[in-house]
């Protein structure tokens, strides 16, 4: 062989190797849920104390605990509720009831579809439009305007959120499905009983995944952009005191745990216990539920966050779930230059197959 065609194969395989790095689709949510770092088919429930980066969404109630703190919007299609002393850094908007507590905080505008209310010294940073009656706590500041009772308006519509059961139901088979595109490891059920260490790739638990109390799972990167994907067939456990840690990690990385639940019986829950350290994006079949003092980051300015398909998400309390201001967006880099590699990768293998 030529050096010349020596020099073109390593090429190929350099150029389908970065490819391949990142093979979570780029378009893998929508533009209703590809900002968001929480979402629910159910309820929402933000522990006491506890601090959410991003936008939270659900198809039911959002209740944030006293003192806790939103970074984003909260939007639910029922009622959202926020204790004393919290703040939302966003916009609430409510297809029922909103209500504040006492010293609470909303940075931008409040949208109900029935009554609103605000607790005694209270801020709104922007404008209070409800369906019902809008009522003021003692002290209470609204910086912008009040329109209430819009329901006897014609032609009013409530703000409404759309259940993503059907676009989440696509995103977990994609995920399952790169499995066989891209090949997967399987991870025995005694997996992480012991410190793990894993490289990038696609992970495959038949059934349950479950990270030990004290244990540490490493994803090590390799100085690399990569992708980490663990498609779970029953449930994951992260158990107290637990961890996933990243080293060698470059930005443009993505940790996604994929929890399926189509084994037998199984709901395809997540849930961690106290004092646990998670990186990553959870998709969860059923619900998602975290312990005291949990934290889930994403790689880089991502948020990382909880999606439940059909449940609930609900974090425990002095949870950290991503940075303030950190980046909603899940999605990775936009797909023209993988398609470019592969484009040159694939021209390069036919000039090889002509000279050879």
């Amino acid at each position: 062989m030529k050096r010349i065609n020596t020099l073109l194969i390593t090429t190929v395989f350099s150029f389908m190797s970065i490819a391949h790095a990142g093979f979570i689709p780029p378009d893998l949510l929508d533009t209703e849920l590809n900002d968001k770092s929480t979402y629910a088919a159910l309820y929402v429930n933000l522990g006491a104390g506890s601090t959410l980066g991003g936008n939270m969404q659900g198809f039911a109630p959002i209740t944030t605990g006293v003192n806790s703190v939103v970074g984003g919007n909260v939007t639910a299609g029922t009622a959202v509720t926020s204790g004393a002393g919290s703040s939302i850094g966003g916009y609430i908007q409510a297809g029922t009831t909103a209500i504040t507590g006492v010293g609470a905080s909303v940075g931008g505008s409040i949208f109900s579809g029935t009554t609103a209310g605000t607790g005694a010294n209270s801020i709104v940073g922007g404008d209070i439009e409800a369906g019902g009656l809008y009522t003021a706590g003692s002290g209470a500041l609204v910086s912008g305007n009040v329109n209430d009772q819009l329901a006897l308006v014609p032609g009013y519509i409530a703000p409404a959120v759309i259940n993503q059961k059907g676009q989440l139901d696509i995103v977990q088979a994609t995920l399952d499905q790169l499995g066989v595109t891209e090949g997967s490891t399987n991870l025995d059920i005694t997996f992480g009983l012991v410190n793990e260490t894993l490289l990038a790739g696609v992970y495959d638990s038949l059934n349950y995944l479950t990270i030990r109390a004290g244990k540490t799972l490493t994803l090590d990167g390799l100085g690399v952009d990569g992708d980490f994907l663990f498609n779970i067939h029953n449930y994951l456990d992260f158990a107290a005191g637990s961890k996933v840690e990243l080293i060698n990690f470059t930005d443009n990385s993505k940790v996604v745990w994929n929890v399926i639940g189509d084994a037998v019986g199984s709901s395809g829950y997540m849930q961690a216990a106290a004092d646990v350290s998670i990186r990553g994006f959870i998709f969860a079949h059923g619900y998602v539920n975290t312990g005291d003092r949990t934290t889930l980051n994403g790689v880089g300015n991502s948020c990382g966050g909880a999606f439940s398909v059909n449940d609930y998400v609900l974090f425990g309390a002095d949870n950290i779930v991503g940075g303030l201001g950190c980046d909603t967006d899940v999605r990775v880099p936009e797909p023209g230059t993988a398609i470019l590699l592969f484009g040159l990768a694939g021209l390069l293998f036919f000039r090889y197959r002509k000279q050879s």
